[in-house]
């Protein structure tokens, strides 16, 4: 009897090394279709833990970046559903971080708020061949398949419109500030009257070229968005950038690609098409403490260098001087320019409201004084005989 007992814990125990626990499918539950479901990676029902927990984390942070179309509470619960799937990294935990994706409430349609730059042609890259899921899904911002898109802040009433502002939070050339930065300032600028536009950029791994080229793109499919759809405010346009972001515009508008030069200068294999046609020039530029870049640039090679509003703390880490540096190099320029040096404020206050970095007393004032400088240089680009020269796109105008 006891051999017989012996016998079949035995055949027991070879089944079970025989048939490890993660080969067995799991029922993942059924997820509706959804409006974004081009962001979603399908977790496969045969999945180990292992994979399904990265596969969701790759589908959280693409949701991630599309955070001002969902109703708050319902992000708030999938936020949290996913850092507690990573923190127990158990097949429950990843279950329940399906539903509450599955649960997400959408406020409005990516039709109505997004622009995807790079959708009908081939993403431009200077290295990116090189990458594999596994780098892009390391990165902080995006999972893999990530490709960078535009969300829209536009006004009601298109008619009192005063122009149109291009923006990129920053973050170095690694993270978005999104949370400081250009969420916020959405709010801000919206309540001034402009219709906003911000970028959701590719960061490192990606190199600063490949940042610059998606600036680049962005600025375009704006302005021909902004121009097919009628909309207000086409006498100002302009690119606002903070910290990195700074970088990124100065480099996708005014050192590198300016005017009529697109994406080909980094990527030989790349193909412009009618979008390229449209200037990426803009008729001021807004550098909030990321002025590092300076302005690189002479007249001679960018005959079209746009007016600059430029803010910095005085207590800001990476120094004053840089923001100093580009107002001068403006003025020898003959460029209109403004300087705001805070008083007592630091790297990263935002538009001077929480969550920013160390906000003081006059960082929220910013705002308020690149309105009035923008209002003071409208059309700044056509008083210079700019569209006598480049042209509106026929396309545009047929």
């Amino acid at each position: 009897m006891k051999k017989g007992v012996m016998g079949i814990i035995c055949l027991i125990m070879i089944w079970c090394i025989a048939v490890p626990a993660f080969a067995v499918d799991v029922a993942f539950p059924e997820v509706q279709p959804r409006d974004y479901d081009r962001f979603i990676t399908e977790i496969p029902a045969d999945a180990d833990v292992e994979t399904a927990i990265a596969l969701e984390n790759r589908n959280f942070k693409n949701i991630q970046s599309l955070k001002p179309i969902f109703e708050e509470d319902s992000y708030k619960a999938y936020n949290k559903a996913v850092t507690k799937m990573k923190k127990e990294a158990t097949m429950e935990g990843v279950i329940v971080a399906m539903e509450a994706r599955d649960a997400l409430i959408e406020n409005d349609t990516l039709a109505d708020r997004i622009l995807f730059i790079w959708d009908g042609t081939d993403m431009p890259c200077v290295d990116g061949e090189e990458f594999t899921e596994e780098d892009i899904d390391t990165s902080q911002m995006f999972g893999y398949g990530f490709k960078p898109f535009a969300i829209m802040y536009l006004l009601e009433d298109q008619s009192q419109v005063k122009g149109n502002i291009f923006a990129v939070s920053g973050g170095g050339m690694r993270v978005w500030s999104n949370g400081s930065e250009g969420y916020p300032a959405s709010e801000v600028f919206n309540d001034l009257g402009y219709n906003y536009f911000l970028l959701q950029r590719r960061v490192g791994p990606y190199s600063e070229e490949d940042i610059y080229m998606d600036y680049n793109r962005f600025v375009k499919v704006a302005k021909y968005y902004v121009m097919e759809n009628d909309l207000g405010g086409q006498d100002m346009y302009a690119a606002l950038g903070w910290s990195g972001g700074g970088s990124t515009i100065l480099g996708g508008s005014v050192n590198y690609l300016y005017g009529m030069v697109n994406a080909s200068r980094y990527d030989s294999d790349y193909i412009p098409d009618e979008i390229d046609e449209i200037s990426s020039d803009v008729d001021v530029e807004m550098v909030i403490y990321g002025a590092a870049q300076g302005l690189v640039v002479t007249p001679e090679e960018n005959p079209y260098l746009p007016a600059f509003y430029i803010c910095v703390g005085s207590e800001d880490g990476n120094g004053p001087e840089n923001s100093t540096a580009l107002y001068e190099k403006a003025l020898e320029y003959g460029l209109p320019a403004e300087l705001y040096i805070v008083d007592g404020a630091p790297h990263g206050f935002g538009v001077g409201l929480p969550p920013a970095t160390g906000t003081v007393e006059g960082t929220e004032l910013w705002p308020y004084q690149a309105d009035e400088f923008m209002q003071a240089h409208k059309n700044y680009q056509t008083n210079r005989s700019y569209w006598y020269l480049t042209g509106i796109p026929s396309f545009i105008v047929e």
